[in-house]
């Protein structure tokens, strides 16, 4: 019986990582749409408003959901009580701490390292041209990551579920 129990364990727990690997890809799908309706907003305060960097960044953290809000805040924060840090660095530092735990890969991690480096060096037509870019390589992901997401929520599955079976004959 406790050898049974064992066994379904092995099962449930594999399916469970398959499943977990599986919402990972969801939330990735999320967060860089979120992500994407950030770099829209900035954009929109920069080009429209013609606000100061770090205005800009506290009017767009207000519609905005946490990390994304809290991430540009402070970001904001730093970036008006200029300590001497550029604000390449800071965005990058407070990047690094609010999206630590986040479904983003180190590529979607580089692409917003870049997007602080343009936002902190160029002026305003720079600086709206680097959000367009952004926006669109942004646009080409979110759509590559849509076509794929089905079968590989599938395969994820299935190999959670197929990889604890295999685990727990081998086991017996």
């Amino acid at each position: 019986m406790l050898k049974v129990l064992g066994v379904c364990l092995v099962v449930l727990s594999c399916t469970a990582l398959g499943f977990e690997r599986s919402l990972k890809l969801t939330r990735r799908l999320a967060g860089l749409r979120e992500l994407q309706r950030m770099a829209l907003l900035i954009k929109g305060e920069i080009s429209y408003r013609k606000e100061a960097l770090p205005e800009a960044l506290l009017r767009a953290a207000g519609r905005l959901t946490p990390p994304f809000s809290d991430f540009l805040k402070k970001v904001a924060k730093r970036a008006d009580a200029y300590d001497g840090i550029i604000f390449a660095d800071i965005f990058m530092q407070e990047a690094e701490s609010a999206f630590r735990d986040s479904a983003f890969t180190k590529e979607d991690k580089e692409e917003l390292r870049q997007l602080g480096q343009y936002l902190g060096y160029l002026d305003i037509t720079q600086q709206e041209n680097a959000m367009a870019l952004f926006q669109q390589e942004l646009e080409r992901k979110i759509q590559l990551i849509q076509s794929e997401i089905p079968a590989k929520k599938r395969l994820y599955q299935s190999l959670g579920l197929l990889g604890g079976i295999f685990l727990a004959i081998t086991l017996i």
